[in-house]
């Protein structure tokens, strides 16, 4: 493969002639002898194959449904094929109809050396006598030397792949090959597959989220865990205080697995309850008090809670609830006396984490199982985010939207610090200064 400078090439585009500079990519020309033998079996022109191969190509790079190319014909004429290879349909059949295209299209002298243009680039395909040569003629500025010599490389592959199995299906076809003998075939193969895949993290992936934040609290019991309404909460008062309302919750009967609704604005009372139902076992069902009675009465009874934690002024809502409704403020005098240090469960992260319910527009409402594994995952193995006692999270999207998983147990499995902004529509003035008096660093 070898790179040529061009002259460079006039277009005309809106009224207005440009001269871009074009290279090209040459290919040593390849023999091919599958080539002539498939066109004599589907009764098609090499032209046919050939542009048929590159136009799922490009509907490869650009993931369109159907793809329009540009082929000259013996008397230098440009010619539109349609490509619009079905998921299900074979390497032959979308030949045949590009074949059945060009016949209808072309002048009395057929198609010359095939030459396929695209926007950015022109395929050229000459019959030499030692096989098939491959030109790829490019604008610099705007495809780059390895993306062009990535197109042809694919377009070789992926038409000897075709021309070995043409009863293929054409998206099936792979542009990798592992054992291929050209190093930049094969260090592509190491990239895309091996590489880009090597995404396994070291993280506690059999612990529970439980243990993974009393271990946390232990460690840094002084550090501020929860900002909210004014109020702090250390990382040591935050366990002490779930503990109490998980001890109760487990004389409840909440445990592994168990659903628990969880209806409350942001407000100081959020986080401990939230956490008093993961140190009690259970999986919460985030309730929005901004949907409707029926709504939640429906989340209620498909996610089967025994309860739910509230808040008085929330209430209305709920109206159609059949369990219990505890308001969190008032539990606090009365578990006062209550052991601060988490009940033992023994929960793993197979247990449930929480059930977050679909928005129902084809239907009813779905709830999805998030097992606690997955939030260790997100949180502890991840390397899309900074994590830790340095970085301050906000919580602010609205529990029953998975946001809230990130922006809640983020900061708090971690370290980090976590501010919750008030309750309702926040005007955008109180967000910044709550953003800059926090110190807020990270925002979803």
């Amino acid at each position: 493969m070898r790179q040529e400078r061009d002259a460079a090439l006039t277009s005309v585009a809106s009224g207005q002639v440009i001269s871009l500079p074009t290279s090209q990519i040459i290919v040593a020309a390849t023999a091919w002898p599958q080539l002539p033998t498939l066109a004599t079996q589907l009764s098609v022109t090499p032209a046919a194959i050939l542009a048929t191969t590159f136009a799922a190509l490009l509907q490869r790079y650009t993931l369109n449904d159907a793809v329009q190319l540009g082929v000259t014909t013996g008397d230098a004429e440009l010619i539109t094929l349609h490509f619009a290879g079905d998921a299900d349909q074979s390497f032959a059949a979308s030949v045949r109809d590009v074949q059945a295209q060009l016949q209808a299209s072309v002048s009395p002298n057929g198609v010359g050396s095939p030459e396929a243009a695209a926007h950015l680039a022109t395929l050229h395909l000459t019959q030499a006598a030692e096989g098939w040569q491959v030109r790829l003629t490019h604008y610099p500025e705007r495809v780059s030397l390895p993306e062009a010599e990535r197109v042809t490389r694919h377009f070789t592959r992926l038409l000897r792949v075709l021309l070995a199995d043409p009863n293929q299906l054409v998206a099936e076809a792979s542009l990798l090959d592992p054992a291929s003998p050209d190093a930049d075939e094969h260090a592509e193969w190491q990239q895309v597959v091996v590489d880009w895949n090597a995404t396994a993290s070291t993280y506690p992936r059999d612990a529970s989220m439980a243990a993974v934040f009393t271990a946390q609290a232990q460690a840094t019991p002084d550090a501020i865990a929860v900002v909210s309404g004014g109020a702090h909460l250390s990382y040591g008062a935050l366990l002490a205080r779930a503990s109490q309302l998980a001890h109760h919750l487990r004389s409840l009967g909440v445990g592994p697995d168990v659903p628990v609704g969880l209806c409350l604005d942001r407000s100081p009372d959020l986080i401990p309850a939230l956490l008093a139902i993961m140190l009690a076992g259970g999986a919460y069902v985030p309730l929005d008090p901004s949907y409707p009675p029926a709504r939640l009465a429906h989340l209620m009874r498909d996610a089967q809670v025994p309860l739910v934690l509230t808040q008085a002024h929330l209430h209305a809502p709920l109206s159609e609830a059949e369990v219990p409704l505890l308001d969190v403020a008032r539990l606090w005098p009365q578990i006062a006396a209550l052991p601060t240090t988490p009940p033992i469960v023994g929960g793993t992260a197979e247990h449930l984490a929480y059930l977050c319910y679909t928005s129902g527009s084809t239907g009813q409402p779905k709830g999805v199982a998030i097992i606690q594994r997955g939030v260790l995952r997100m949180t502890l193995g991840a390397d899309y985010a900074t994590f830790g006692p340095n970085e301050t999270y906000m919580q602010f999207a609205p529990l029953a939207f998975d946001a809230a998983t990130l922006e809640i147990w983020g900061p708090l499995l971690t370290g980090g610090r976590l501010v919750v902004a008030p309750a309702g529509l926040v005007p955008l003035d109180v967000l910044g200064d709550l953003i800059l008096r926090e110190g807020i660093t990270t925002l979803w």
